[in-house]
């Protein structure tokens, strides 16, 4: 990861560069796992499912050897079921 001591208007600019694509993949990510396993029964499991996520992603960031693929896929994971958590949250304060 690089440090954070540059110009804030240039990383500000990655950030949009690469914006959608991760945000096209936190949407096919989430889109497979509702079709495969369905919306989250409560929050219990919301946040199991959260958590199971954010240890299989702080895994590879500890592994010396890690991969940045599967850092990068692990955080859309994580990323997923945390817009599915907030998605239901909204859904039910709307009544839908």
């Amino acid at each position: 990861m690089k440090n954070n001591n540059g110009n804030t208007k240039d990383q500000l600019e990655l950030v949009k560069e690469y914006e959608n694509e991760v945000e096209q993949a936190i949407k096919k990510e989430l889109e497979t796992a509702v079709l495969k396993f369905g919306i989250f029964i409560n929050w219990h499991q919301a946040y199991a499912v959260l958590l199971e996520e954010v240890d299989e992603l702080w895994a590879e960031i500890k592994n010396k050897d890690g991969n940045l693929l599967n850092i990068y896929q692990e955080a859309i994971q994580v990323s997923a079921m945390s817009k599915e958590i907030a998605m239901q949250a909204l859904l039910t304060i709307k009544n839908i």
